[in-house]
């Protein structure tokens, strides 16, 4: 037991050092042990995406776009610490990344300045389904990005979730949440305070208060087609179908602008479906976020969509996949759309553990549109091949 302990606190602090990780508690560990009460248990988990990519790529937190590249990096590498202490109701859990991607970002692309990055948190179980939650890591909204890219389909996620970075201060931040696992209706709430006094929020303008972050998300599954955790690989097996609703929420973020008090709302909402019958799958999420400001020129409002398909053929563990995306990036604004089509191919060598996937990914910009866009030209094409490995 004292072992236990003292690898818990010797874990937590290590992560104080450090300033996003996938959570890998749901993946089979390369190690685990465990008292023989089940109270103590720590279980370990290797998590490696090496990736081959060329096209128009993107480079580095600047979010370049580098035509006719080839880029050769880890887009993930992380070693998770799940388990419990001093009782079964008491979970925590590290995760450590060291990869070569933009820290604290969703969009891929080789990055120099990358460095160790975490998540973690504490759980504690009040009844059978509800456990209370405090941690540093993703919040409870929108399903395209709360599965983890270890049970991904493509290599990344939509193109709406990559602009999160203009209306949140990050996907992932410390908070205290409050999650009820009940079938059929499932809720997680939870509360952040990402924002702070000082910090910019503009080029040049700087917050003088910030209120807290609110995130809810609630889904219903009819009665025997629920799905105890997220995922969208299935391996041609079992059945789910899933309607989700979501928000985040920050009332005041509040500056000065010529001498004058200002105060914005930021608003990030969305619903999802997602269905699995055996070896056929689809999923599709409509999204919106807005930023409500007085000045015409920070006032934005967005609005998109995305639909995936999959099929999985058991005799040679082959997974054809399709995704189709839209999103307005100013629905104020002409011009300002975004198109973008992916086809791809996993490959499951040893189910999830061990997995190829090779996707083709087309997008077409409008005039008006900047993030993630080739300088020279009004669309990309990027072709990638990422390993997955979890040990």
């Amino acid at each position: 037991m004292q072992c236990f302990r003292y690898m818990f606190y010797v874990l937590y602090f290590m992560t104080i050092e450090y300033s996003l990780a996938s959570n890998m508690e749901n993946e089979k560990p390369v190690i685990e042990i465990a008292t023989n009460d089940g109270k103590q248990k720590l279980r370990t988990v290797v998590y490696l995406q090496p990736r081959i990519e060329y096209g128009d790529l993107i480079q580095g937190a600047s979010a370049t776009v580098v035509s006719n590249d080839v880029e050769l990096y880890f887009r993930r590498a992380s070693i998770g610490f799940y388990g419990s202490a001093l009782s079964s109701k008491l979970k925590f859990g590290v995760t450590l990344s060291g990869d070569q991607t933009p820290e604290d970002e969703i969009y891929p692309g080789y990055s120099e300045n990358a460095l160790v990055s975490y998540d973690t948190y504490v759980s504690y179980k009040l009844i059978d389904s509800l456990n209370i939650r405090f941690g540093k890591e993703k919040l409870p909204y929108s399903r395209s990005y709360l599965v983890s890219s270890s049970r991904q389909i493509f290599s990344e996620r939509p193109y709406y979730a990559m602009t999160w970075g203009d209306v949140l201060h990050s996907y992932t931040s410390t908070h205290l949440s409050l999650h009820d696992n009940r079938f059929p209706i499932r809720y997680s709430l939870s509360v952040a305070k990402p924002w702070r006094s000082g910090e910019k929020i503009y080029e040049n303008v700087t917050l003088t208060g910030a209120s807290p972050q609110y995130s809810a998300r609630v889904t219903w599954s009819p009665v025997g087609w629920e799905q105890e955790k997220l995922s969208d690989t299935h391996m041609g097996q079992g059945r789910h179908l899933s309607f989700g609703l979501y928000a985040a929420y920050v009332d005041a973020l509040e500056y000065e602008n010529a001498g004058v008090e200002i105060s914005e709302e930021r608003l990030i909402y969305g619903l999802d479906l997602s269905f699995h019958l055996n070896s056929f799958q689809f999923t599709a999420e409509v999204n919106g976020w807005q930023i409500d400001a007085p000045d015409s020129t920070r006032h934005r409002e967005t609005l998109g969509w995305v639909a995936q398909t999959a099929y999985f053929f058991p005799e040679v563990k082959l997974e054809p996949t399709l995704r189709i995306e839209q999103f307005d990036s100013n629905k104020d604004a002409n011009h300002s759309d975004v198109e973008k089509y992916t086809m791809g191919l996993n490959k499951y060598l040893n189910e999830n553990n061990l997995k190829l996937n090779l996707d083709i990914e087309y997008t077409d910009f409008d005039n008006h549109v900047v993030f993630l866009k080739p300088q020279d030209k009004n669309n990309s094409l990027a072709i990638r091949l990422t390993g997955q490995l979890i040990l």
